[in-house]
C-alpha cells in the first residue's frame, strides 16, 4: 500500500512538472510573438476604443443626414405622395418586426 501511494504521488508530481513546463514554453512563445509585433499594431490591439467611437460617430452623422434628407423630402410632398410614403414606412416596420 505504501508503494502504491508513493507511486501515485510521483505520478502526480510528474504531471504537475509537465504542465508547468508546458506553461513556461507557451509563455516564452507569447513573449517572442509580442516582441515581433509592430508597436502601432500592439497599441491598436489594446486600445480599439478610439476607432470604435469614431466609427459610431460617423454612423450617427450619416443617420442624422439621412433623417434630415427624409424630413426635407416629406415636407415637400403633397397629400397623396405622403400617404403612400407613410404606408411604405409602416409596411417596412411590420416586416422588421416579423
Amino acid at each position: 500500500m505504501l508503494k502504491y501511494k508513493k507511486a501515485q504521488i510521483g505520478y502526480t508530481l510528474n504531471w504537475g512538472a509537465a504542465l508547468i513546463l508546458i506553461f513556461i514554453v507557451l509563455l516564452i512563445f507569447v513573449i517572442i510573438a509580442l516582441l515581433f509585433i509592430n508597436h502601432s499594431n500592439l497599441v491598436n490591439f489594446f486600445e480599439p476604443k478610439n476607432t470604435l467611437i469614431e466609427f459610431q460617430n460617423q454612423h450617427l452623422i450619416s443617420k442624422s443626414e439621412i433623417a434630415l434628407s427624409e424630413i426635407k423630402e416629406v415636407t415637400s410632398m403633397n397629400t397623396k405622395d405622403f400617404d403612400s410614403y407613410h404606408s411604405k414606412i409602416i409596411n417596412l416596420i411590420k416586416l422588421e418586426n416579423d
